[in-house]
């Protein structure tokens, strides 16, 4: 199995919407922003991760977006915006071959846990079952 390199100091984490934009939560979404650069690391956004929708754009384009940051060496993680239901929507249009080409640490829950899967499974590359970037705020609820 291949375990992409851990999170340095000043790395890039690359944020995706394979399923629902941040849109509806879009505060909740900066104060998991401002946890990450306040943890050293620096913060790359595709366009359809502050929609407003169930969708984050087309199947087409969130597949898209996630190639930009698989391919980009300059990212080093990819985390998943939200969950939702309609990542499976984009499934089809994921292009494994680019990501063995670019191991890299990949995290969310709910519905992106069907692109974990299949990158585990047909990649034999390591995923991260957990938070998605929206839900990493420090903040505590309040009753």
């Amino acid at each position: 199995m291949i375990y992409p390199e851990f999170l340095k100091n000043n790395d890039t984490i690359g944020i995706c919407a394979p399923s629902a934009g941040m849109g509806r939560k879009l505060e909740e979404f900066e104060e998991s922003l401002q946890v990450f650069e306040s943890k050293g690391y620096k913060v790359k956004e595709t366009a359809s991760v502050r929609v407003n929708s169930n969708r984050g754009g087309s199947a087409t384009k969130r597949a898209k977006e996630f190639h930009e940051l698989i391919e980009d060496k300059n990212v080093d993680m990819v985390f998943f915006a939200a969950g939702g239901d309609y990542m499976l929507e984009m499934l089809p249009y994921v292009d494994f071959n680019k990501v063995k080409e670019n191991p890299k640490w990949m995290c969310g829950m709910s519905d992106p846990t069907n692109l974990l899967f299949a990158t585990t499974t047909n990649c034999d590359i390591a995923t991260l079952y957990g938070f998605n970037s929206g839900g990493m705020s420090l903040k505590e609820e309040k009753d």
